[in-house]
């Protein structure tokens, strides 16, 4: 049976156990301390990074954010600064999208979503949307996007 929650719950020392990618959507299969699993839905992907995936991915945070500003050093992640030997026109045109995604996720048109590990797999995202669902019948955490 699934659950759908109102409000993110703490992943912290919980774990991070799949990850299913398609064109512009992804499920990240998670797991509570308490041993509760979860399936968060990324919908309308825009960019996903995921590095070191590993057997036994320990979460340390799992933040959504949309409606304020990400820090950009964040969005860098995805999008990286182009080498400066990159001609000034492509670099502006790089800062501009950068900027614009930024933007977008202040207006709450978009959502950052940042996973960082204590072991293994950090995940970076934007997305249009996130919904995270229960997986076991006694979940009692509930969620918000």
């Amino acid at each position: 049976m699934q659950n759908t929650l109102s409000q993110f719950p703490s992943f912290h020392d919980g774990y991070l156990t799949g990850i299913e990618l398609a064109e512009t959507s992804a499920v990240v299969a998670l797991q509570h301390y308490d041993g509760t699993r979860y399936r968060l839905h990324l919908s309308g992907i825009e960019a996903l990074l995921a590095n070191e995936f590993r057997q036994g991915n320990i979460i340390s945070s799992l933040k959504v954010t949309t409606g304020t500003s990400p820090d950009i050093g964040d969005l860098r992640l995805l999008w990286p600064a182009l080498h400066p030997e990159v001609t000034d026109e492509y670099r502006h045109t790089n800062e501009i999208f950068v900027e614009d995604q930024r933007s977008k996720i202040e207006r709450g048109e978009a959502v950052w979503l940042k996973l960082t590990a204590s072991y293994g797999c950090d995940l970076v995202a934007v997305c249009k949307s996130v919904e995270l669902v229960a997986l076991d019948i006694n979940a009692n955490s509930q969620i918000s996007n």
